[in-house]
């Protein structure tokens, strides 16, 4: 039976290389109106991080997942940077949750329906992660990628005590 609300983890490359930024972006899926939101980071172990978003207030589109329509909100995006190689779990997030009732008001309540908390989580993630690869001379290369470097002077013939930029 699937929920009229929940979490998802999505990573965008689950083989990177051991260093190399993967981008891990946590979404909220609902059919139901949600009255607060408290989520609760896991650890990531094995893992450099840095938050790439985080919104004070979660802003929500229509969306369809499963052939089913949602409104779904960015929760939050976090840079990983993965320190070993080999197999590395991200754990589940977990919220409390409020949804409102859709029950009628009742005589004391003041504000419409009351909400009920619910504790969801997010599913596990397990990513790869390669070792760093040999470069041409047989050593370990902590650069990965292609890399172009270029540099320039602003001028080629300057007087004494003249500044350039570089």
């Amino acid at each position: 039976k699937l929920s009229k609300y929940f979490i998802e983890a999505e990573i965008d490359n689950t083989t990177p290389y051991r260093g190399e930024q993967v981008t891990l972006t946590y979404t909220l899926f609902t059919q139901v109106d949600i009255t607060s939101f408290n989520e609760d980071l896991p650890k990531y172990n094995g893992f450099w991080t840095e938050e790439i978003y985080s919104p004070t207030n979660l802003t929500l589109r229509k969306v369809r997942k499963n052939n089913i329509q949602y409104s779904a909100a960015t929760i939050k995006k976090i840079a990983l940077f993965p320190t070993k190689s080999g197999r590395v779990q991200i754990n589940p997030l977990t919220a409390v949750i409020g949804v409102r009732e859709n029950k009628r008001r009742n005589n004391f309540s003041l504000f419409g329906p009351p909400s009920t908390k619910h504790t969801i989580s997010t599913n596990i993630i397990v990513l790869d992660v390669q070792s760093l690869p040999m470069n041409h001379t047989g050593e370990i290369s902590a650069v990965v990628g292609d890399w172009k470097m270029q540099s320039n002077i602003s001028a080629i013939n300057t007087k004494q005590d003249e500044a350039i930029t570089f």
